[in-house]
């Protein structure tokens, strides 16, 4: 289905009495379009998942499952679906579950009057009592305003950017449960608001239930990201907080000084290097497979650099340029605590060299547009060593200029 321009409206009578249905393997495209309810009643959506199971999937996945074929043990149990929404709004409806769809993008998008609400407890009941389809359905049991799992299959592309939610009931619960075998995630420039960011750790659910009930780590980067506050609901479940860095590079006079290279080393973590906007797709070979415990196919929403060249203005890319732009880890949070992260960067042109330590990224580094720095890092490229915390005094690292 493509919805290109156009405005959907749902005529409910009563609350999430009306559902927009996306089923297993389907494809749906939203552009430039709204989708929203008629009047105050909002609508709900029904995506295929352990809670609305699809058709019976038996040829792909149960020589996988090593289950006997039936309509109980033989569904995948995720959505596999093919979503991309982008220059649109959705307005006034809940439980929005997506379970390991193939791709999903949500990108320049407003998500809001979110409504978070469970559906009825038949969903739940739809397998018998003692049956592995019930224990994966009350896994992911609960109320819903918007949830992303991946788990057992391969993310082949997934992009979050740019996006507004808002929620009808506050504070809202955005529950993130990625993977972090099957890929490296990160959403961008997404403005949460008033609303909590909820990570948990997921469970396999593609493989042996009963012989292996495996928990799957969850990591989740959130770049340059606003929201209330996170929420770790389990175990096994991080996310590391990050920043666009900023800096630019002048000579003696001030002039600024164009393919200066910057490195960026962090001094606490060398597990968190800087990286940027590129994403990797690439095929395992078997070897690599073996290594990551996952089959054929790794994602990744960016690429771990150690360097990039500054523009004619003396600046580092702003996130426009996806490949030049440098992007920071603040901390990694989990459960038991968090790990905050400080920077060394070092800048050099024509056997000059500045180096500047205790690069300290936080909150004030936030930027409501990606693409207008509000902290910016002056490197005077007088030959030099020098702090962050010295440049603040010197009035070369913080808001500078208009």
């Amino acid at each position: 289905l493509i919805i290109d321009g156009e405005t959907l409206r749902f005529h409910c009578s009563s609350p999430g009495e009306h559902e927009l249905g996306i089923m297993y393997g389907s494809t749906l495209i939203v552009k430039n379009s709204t989708i929203t309810s008629a009047d105050d009643n909002y609508f709900l959506f029904r995506i295929t998942g352990p809670v609305y199971l699809g058709y019976t999937a038996y040829l792909m996945n149960a020589w996988q499952l090593k289950e006997s074929v039936g309509i109980n043990q033989s569904l995948f149990y995720m959505g596999l679906q093919t979503i991309d929404i982008r220059n649109s709004t959705i307005n006034n409806t809940g439980f929005i579950y997506f379970d390991s769809p193939l791709v999903l993008r949500i990108r320049d998008t407003k998500l809001l009057n979110l409504h978070e609400v469970e559906v009825s407890a038949k969903n739940y009941a739809a397998a018998p009592a003692d049956s592995e389809a019930r224990r994966r359905k009350n896994f992911v049991r609960g109320k819903k305003s918007l949830w992303i799992f991946y788990r057992d299959h391969p993310i082949y592309d997934f992009a979050m950017e740019n996006v507004k939610i808002s929620g009808s009931d506050l504070p809202l619960n955005i529950t993130f449960a990625i993977d972090k075998k099957q890929g490296s995630v990160n959403i961008y420039n997404v403005n949460f608001g008033k609303n909590n960011i909820v990570v948990r750790h997921n469970t396999q659910m593609e493989s042996g239930w009963y012989s292996n009930k495996k928990k799957l780590p969850t990591e989740l980067g959130l770049v340059n990201c606003k929201y209330k506050g996170i929420v770790f609901s389990t175990d096994k479940a991080e996310v590391v907080s990050k920043y666009y860095l900023d800096v630019k590079v002048v000579d003696k006079s001030g002039r600024p000084i164009k393919g200066a290279k910057v490195s960026i080393i962090n001094e606490v973590d060398k597990n968190y290097p800087a990286e940027n906007m590129m994403k990797r797709c690439e095929f395992l070979s078997w070897k690599g497979q073996k290594k990551r415990g996952i089959r054929s196919f790794y994602f990744s929403s960016f690429t771990p650099i150690t360097s990039t060249y500054t523009n004619a203005d003396g600046h580092t890319p702003l996130p426009i340029d996806k490949k030049g732009t440098i992007i920071v880890a603040d901390f990694v949070q989990d459960k038991l605590g968090k790990k905050e992260f400080t920077y060394t960067i070092i800048v050099e042109k024509n056997g000059l060299k500045k180096v500047v330590k205790g690069v300290n990224p936080n909150s004030k580094w936030y930027r409501p547009n990606p693409n207008k720095p509000t902290y910016t890092i002056t490197a005077v490229l007088d030959g030099k060593t020098t702090t962050e915390e010295e440049l603040k005094k010197q009035g070369l690292a913080g808001k500078i200029g208009p």
